[in-house]
């Protein structure tokens, strides 16, 4: 429908005419209700006052390839330069946009910061996010738990491993987590109830923060941070809860108001999905895991159902890229539980649990989310998974490949090239390139010492 002008005004003809200053200022303003001074319809953002807004961001130092951000963990925006960008899906108003790292760049190997990554759109475009990329080492961690120590690793271009040297932790390290930014490191330490806090440099190296610790809860098993990088959740086995924080500037834990929540019986794993909304708890005393809404305020709130069966004694959760899917292995029962997560967060069977071997502890999907990997501690080897298309694990035509003795942990490099899995027993790291179709080849060499009883690893 076309709105009727005003009866004061002029046909819509071309014409020159001669006015003084105030005549000219008095048409300008019959003309602003005429439609004379510029498209009047909202949501164009760009200025508009109802949206849908724009997203932009700012990127700088960018020397490598392959940088993937995206924004509330959906529409997803490759860089190739630096300079302004801006992501496809615009934003409407009143809504919270969330940008992160969704792969950080390669050839160099280079960690990435986000500023003003978070807010809520409002009457404008967004164009105050800025991404700042440097050249680092790519470092790999291991928890030395009879040591209470930090091995790391350099990780070369391809794939080899090489030992850098270690820091002190607290009593029994038990699991790792490295910050989105690449900054900095935390070590979980189960037999200190604490968390151990460190700087990481661009070379590697670690240093403790100037507050070295936080306090945890009883027996602290597992660790994980946010996509955005403020808020950190240690899951708290004796305790039947979890720790919450939120991370400063400076890299240091600090408790939320509401420090513990409530978990299920002996929770052991945490994983939180890439749009950093919902969280997840494995509780391997009840063959469940619980489901959490992330508040804007990082705390955890149970969903409206708590808990999802999984299969006996639930293990390590792993989160698909696409945040679509999550697996969960079960040590007792010999499977690998999978979820499709709607788009409230809630957990639903996609399919029956698949099979793995004897005690499978550590599940891992690759960067580029077309494989999974299940490491089987009582089998000593890793089972290899293609993830289909509706997202359910279909077991390679090479099902399984050797692992160490006793292998506990396994992690897969940011690139999607290569899997690292911690051996117990041999004091060792296997590394492993992945080929052509998802097996896993051993590099040469097939592995490096690492430290006899290790724990968890992680990767920068």
């Amino acid at each position: 429908m076309v709105n009727p002008q005003p009866s004061f005004c002029p046909p819509h003809t071309t014409a020159t005419y001669k006015y003084n200053a105030p005549a000219l200022l008095l048409a300008a303003l019959l003309l602003a209700g005429c439609g004379g001074g510029g498209s009047t319809s909202a949501g164009t953002g760009s200025g508009g006052s109802v949206g849908p807004f724009e997203v932009s961001v700012s990127i700088s130092g960018l020397n490598g390839s392959g940088l993937l951000l995206q924004n509330a963990g959906g529409d997803t925006l490759a860089i190739t330069s630096n300079g302004p960008a801006a992501f496809a899906t615009r934003v409407p108003a009143a809504t919270a946009y969330s940008i992160t790292l969704s792969r950080a760049p390669t050839a160099p190997t280079q960690a990435c910061v986000v500023t003003n990554g978070q807010g809520t759109t409002t009457t404008a475009d967004i164009n105050n996010i800025t991404v700042t990329c440097r050249d680092v080492v790519r470092t790999a961690f291991v928890a030395d738990s009879p040591g209470n120590a930090l091995a790391a690793f350099s990780v070369a271009a391809n794939g080899i491993l090489s030992a850098l040297g270690s820091s002190p932790t607290g009593i029994g390290p038990s699991a790792i987590a490295v910050h989105p930014s690449g900054n900095f490191a935390y070590v979980v330490n189960f037999a200190g109830n604490t968390v151990s806090q460190f700087a990481l440099a661009d070379n590697g190296s670690l240093a403790a923060l100037p507050v070295p610790t936080a306090l945890a809860g009883l027996s602290p098993t597992a660790v994980a941070i946010d996509p955005s990088g403020r808020f950190a959740y240690v899951v708290n086995r004796s305790g039947n809860n979890l720790s919450q924080y939120a991370i400063s500037g400076g890299g240091g834990l600090t408790p939320l108001p509401t420090a513990l929540v409530t978990a299920g019986v002996a929770p052991g794993s945490i994983a939180v999905t890439p749009n950093g909304r919902y969280a997840y708890v494995t509780n391997s005393g009840g063959s469940n895991l619980s489901q959490f809404n992330v508040g804007t305020d990082g705390s955890l709130q149970p969903m409206a159902v708590p808990l999802v069966t999984t299969g006996s004694t639930p293990g390590n959760i792993a989160i698909h890229p696409s945040g679509k899917y999550a697996y969960v292995v079960n040590s007792a029962s010999n499977t690998v539980s999978q979820f499709a997560i709607a788009i409230d967060g809630s957990l639903s069977p996609i399919a029956v649990a698949v099979a793995s071997q004897a005690r499978p502890v550590s599940i891992v999907s690759e960067a580029l989310g077309r494989f999974v990997y299940v490491v089987n501690r009582d089998s000593d080897s890793v089972s290899q998974y293609l993830v289909a298309v509706d997202g359910s694990l279909v077991p390679l035509g090479t099902p399984t490949v050797a692992g160490g003795n006793l292998p506990v942990a396994v992690i897969a490099d940011p690139t999607g090239a290569f899997v690292y899995v911690g051996n117990g027993t041999s004091g060792s790291v296997s590394q492993y390139a992945i080929s052509v179709g998802g097996p896993l080849l051993p590099l040469a060499p097939a592995a490096v010492a690492a430290t006899t009883g290790l724990g968890a690893i992680a990767i920068r």
